[in-house]
């Protein structure tokens, strides 16, 4: 995989182009899988990061801990959210604690919101958007 990416990676810098490889099962399943494909690139952290989905985390593995060994490399990050209220998405996912990790590591890009709950998806995203904005203002302070 690394391999295959070396030249696409050294392309997007060329290009000015930053590309990000999400964390989404497989062999970017886990954070030090996903950490060495990224490393064995040889490229550019600035060309090739962590596209960090916060809901594609495998069983067993704390989201709050991952995010931390990603947050460096992140550069885009969506967080999911399942329920048309997210509270509970963000207790169960522990998003203060993904939020700190990220603000640690200066992560000062954009996030985006992945709702895939039941109902109108366009108001499950708007809820998690404002949830999440309200909780990065709280770990900025």
């Amino acid at each position: 995989a690394a391999w295959v990416l070396q030249p696409l990676a050294r392309q997007a810098g060329d290009l000015g182009l930053v590309l990000g490889l999400e964390n989404h099962f497989g062999l970017t399943s886990r954070a030090e899988d996903l950490l060495q494909i990224l490393d064995l690139t040889g490229g550019e952290p600035k060309n090739l990061g962590a596209c960090l989905d916060t809901g594609n985390f495998v069983r067993g593995q704390s989201p709050a801990e991952a995010v931390g060994r990603l947050a460096a490399r992140a550069v885009h990050v969506h967080f999911k959210t399942y329920r048309p209220d997210p509270g509970s998405d963000s207790t169960r996912l522990n998003y203060p604690a993904q939020i700190a990790a990220l603000q640690k590591a200066g992560y000062e890009g954009l996030f985006s919101i992945e709702y895939q709950g039941p109902g109108d998806g366009l108001a499950g995203a708007r809820a998690g958007a404002e949830l999440l904005r309200k909780l990065w203002g709280r770990a900025v302070q």
